[in-house]
């Protein structure tokens, strides 16, 4: 894991909270849909 994501994590479990980290697979289903996951997707996580 990276150090941020680690990080968040640890602050996460240390507040009794759960996490959860996801991922896009580019061009899957095909290129434009992935653009439009993308591009719906928040710019930072709530804090």
């Amino acid at each position: 894991m990276s150090g941020r994501i680690e990080k968040r994590f640890s602050q996460l479990k240390a507040a009794g909270r759960g996490g959860l980290a996801t991922f896009i697979s580019a061009g899957d289903p095909d290129q434009a849909t992935s653009m439009e996951i993308l591009k719906a997707c928040p710019r930072r996580a709530p804090t």
